[in-house]
């Protein structure tokens, strides 16, 4: 401090703490201007290169909403096709064939769907992380 008796520090200034009648603490903010400037001006939310909220929810959102839409054709149309039950020969005659372009396809799909889940999982790390 430089001496003056009307300087106080950011933490003095900021929030000074009253009790109230039920005992509870609650802070009480000065809103000088000054104050909050360098409040809003020193405290980060998030730390550099983190992904915000709004982000990681839209994220979040698009991915379970691409893997609703890769998933069930993948699994239940395209895969099925590719396949001979009880008959191993045959199912690799229809791979190698011309009609085994679906089958690639729906793995494919079901890939991507492996890959949307990574994100999803990332996004939601950022959702429910710890504060």
């Amino acid at each position: 401090m430089s001496g003056n008796k009307n300087e106080r520090t950011l933490s003095d200034r900021a929030v000074n703490v009253r009790f109230c009648s039920q005992n509870r603490v609650s802070p009480q903010i000065d809103p000088t201007p000054a104050v909050w400037n360098t409040v809003l001006m020193t405290a980060s939310p998030l730390p550099a290169g983190a992904l915000s909220f709004r982000a990681a929810a839209l994220t979040t959102g698009f991915g379970l909403l691409l893997m609703t839409l890769c998933a069930p054709p993948a699994f239940f149309i395209l895969l099925p096709q590719g396949v001979v039950p009880e008959d191993a020969a045959a199912t690799l005659e229809a791979l190698r064939g011309p009609g085994g372009s679906p089958y690639l396809l729906g793995a494919l799909l079901l890939f991507a769907t492996y890959c949307l889940d990574l994100i999803v999982t990332w996004g939601l790390y950022w959702l429910f992380r710890p504060a």
